[in-house]
C-alpha cells in the first residue's frame, strides 16, 4: 500500500467502525482534491462489493431521500 492509499484505508475503518458502514459516504475535498485520485483509492481499497455501493451512492442516496425521486420518476414514466 502506498502512503495515501493506507491513510486513507485506515480513516474509513475508523469510519465505519464507529458511525457504521451506513453513514460513509464517499466524498473528496474539491477544488483542493483530485476526484480522480480519489476515487481510484477508493475503488482500491479492500472493501466487500456491498459496502463500496454503499459508500458510493446508496447511503448517499438514502440519506438525501434521492433514490425515492428516481424511483417515483420511473413509476410515473410507465
Amino acid at each position: 500500500m502506498d502512503g495515501s492509499w493506507s491513510l486513507a484505508y485506515q480513516a474509513y475503518l475508523g469510519m465505519a467502525n464507529t458511525v457504521g458502514i451506513d453513514r460513509v459516504v464517499f466524498t473528496t475535498d474539491h477544488p483542493y482534491g483530485s476526484m480522480k485520485a480519489s476515487r481510484q483509492s477508493f475503488d482500491r481499497m479492500p472493501i466487500n462489493a456491498n459496502d463500496k455501493e454503499k459508500i458510493a451512492h446508496l447511503n448517499a442516496e438514502r440519506l438525501l431521500g434521492l433514490g425515492r425521486r428516481r424511483a417515483a420518476a420511473g413509476q410515473a414514466a410507465e
